[in-house]
């Protein structure tokens, strides 16, 4: 059994979709419901793209889970996940698209860690 032929790698890349929608699933909510209840991933990764880092420079933007710092709001979680949005959402912009579904973005990254986790055990 030849692992590398065309027939196998498109098996993989079939299953891994496949674990990433499953994946999306897991979490109780419905898989179309194509929005993450956080919306602060998805506001850091357009303010990546316009060119900063801050969501607002305006108190009245304070919500539950972001700071005041210098003047501007900003979330607290760190950018892992903006900058993993970010080339999503720029894609996503390009073709007149406004906020993109984060989760899809989710089910990408779950689909990549399954197919990377098969390579590597085959290997």
């Amino acid at each position: 059994m030849n692992w590398k032929s065309t027939g196998w790698k498109f098996l993989l890349v079939v299953f891994s979709i496949a674990y990433g929608v499953v994946m999306l699933g897991l979490n109780g909510m419905p898989i179309s419901d194509l929005y993450s209840t956080s919306p602060y991933h998805r506001y850091q990764a357009l303010a990546l793209l316009h060119g900063h880092f801050y969501l607002s420079d305006s108190i009245y933007a304070i919500q539950p889970g972001l700071a005041w710092h210098n003047g501007q709001v900003h979330q607290v979680w760190g950018l892992g996940v903006g900058i993993w949005l970010l080339p999503f959402q720029a894609a996503w912009s390009l073709f007149g698209g406004g906020v993109f579904p984060d989760r899809i973005a989710l089910a990408a990254a779950f689909a990549l860690l399954g197919y990377y986790s098969i390579i590597t055990g085959i290997s």
